[in-house]
């Protein structure tokens, strides 16, 4: 597969031009970087939803993995009784590039180790679900769930859509920016396909110097079917 054009991306390239300045990342300082202690066990959650609410889950699970100390397993998608979409996280994301943005900030691994899947049965439906409620402060999973992860050395919680509250240590928050606007990044592969579907339209924009409007309709099967 050939590589990703070099020419800047326009998809994130954006200025606000009522002020004349060009956004600015939400993350105005660096994160601090220290060792990393022990695990405390390994955190799986299934990110449900369209694909929007699956970003700010895996957002979250990376939050949660930190308030948790914990080794996160690159999260699942949840197979939608509509879409029928079994794509994997390394389908849509750049994996690879997942783990080593935040390996400094979170362990990120992409499947449980050979030991403590065998103690499951090599079934991720035996881990147990702490079936969280939405919005749960960061004092919940260290109350409820964090015992649990010492028990038995991993976790489930599916689903995972909002199960973590809007507000939280500026710490955790911080991390929420870098996961989302650093480490998930697209697959290659999407990447290529949508730098030439700008491009395309770009091009065919030449009667308004390359400005075009891109419109959503929200005309999607589950949706047009109620």
């Amino acid at each position: 597969m050939r590589a990703f054009a070099s020419r800047p991306n326009t998809l994130v390239t954006s200025n606000h031009k009522k002020i004349g300045k060009q956004w600015k990342p939400c993350i105005s300082k660096r994160l601090t970087e220290s060792e990393l202690p022990s695990s405390n066990g390994f955190l799986v959650v299934e990110a449900n939803g369209g694909l929007n609410q699956q970003r700010i889950s895996i957002c979250d699970a990376i939050a949660v993995a930190r308030i948790l100390n914990a080794t996160l397993v690159t999260p699942t998608f949840h197979l939608n009784s509509v879409w029928r979409d079994s794509s994997k996280f390394g389908d849509i994301f750049d994996e690879d590039h997942f783990i080593e943005s935040l390996r400094k900030h979170v362990r990120v691994v992409k499947q449980l180790p050979e030991d403590v899947f065998l103690r499951f049965g090599y079934n991720i439906s035996t881990i147990p679900n702490m079936r969280t409620k939405a919005f749960s402060p960061p004092s919940y999973y260290l109350q409820q769930v964090l015992p649990k992860m010492l028990e038995l050395g991993a976790v489930r919680i599916a689903p995972f859509s909002n199960r973590l509250a809007h507000s939280v240590p500026s710490d955790v928050q911080k991390l929420r920016c870098l996961a989302n606007y650093e480490a998930l990044r697209f697959s290659e592969s999407i990447r290529i396909l949508a730098d030439n579907m700008v491009g395309r339209m770009i091009k065919r924009s030449s009667l308004t110097g390359g400005k075009y409007v891109s419109v959503h309709l929200r005309f999607e099967e589950d949706m047009v079917a109620f």
